[in-house]
């Protein structure tokens, strides 16, 4: 399905992302890369016509890591200027993990979670995206 783009005034195209973490704020839940299975992100992607930044973030969350929650606050958005993209990024507490969701089932997404005190030292830039790579965990989820 080819999905239009959407652009704000300055010509940046609108993406939203979440920072899922359990209620206790002990782990952040990640999904693996679509374009390097081997790399770890935070879910997000673009906003659809006529859809909210919150709304585009807990579909997205819901399709790359087959994840349930609630946002609780906005941590900021971002501007990838080289990609002309701006993301705004909220924290998400997840209610619930999917055994079953579109992009595992799709493309083969796997999720897992890091400690929230982990030094992230492994982070990785690539196209102005933070990444990790790392082992597969799981938030709640056998």
């Amino acid at each position: 399905m080819l999905k239009t783009r959407n652009y704000d005034a300055d010509g940046f195209i609108l993406r939203a992302a979440c920072v899922c973490v359990d209620p206790e704020e002990r782990q952040v839940l990640l999904v693996s890369s679509r374009r390097d299975s081997r790399l770890w992100i935070v879910p997000g992607g673009g906003v659809e016509e006529g859809e909210g930044t919150q709304d585009a973030a807990l579909r997205e969350v819901r399709e790359e890591a087959g994840v349930n929650g609630y946002i609780t606050r906005t941590l900021g958005v971002f501007e990838n200027p080289e990609r002309r993209h701006r993301t705004s990024v909220y924290q998400l507490v997840v209610k619930d993990l999917l055994q079953d969701w579109d992009e595992a089932r799709d493309f083969g997404r796997r999720r897992q979670c890091e400690s929230s005190g982990t030094q992230f030292g492994g982070l990785e830039s690539d196209r102005g995206v933070k990444q990790r790579r790392g082992k597969n965990l799981a938030m709640g989820d056998s």
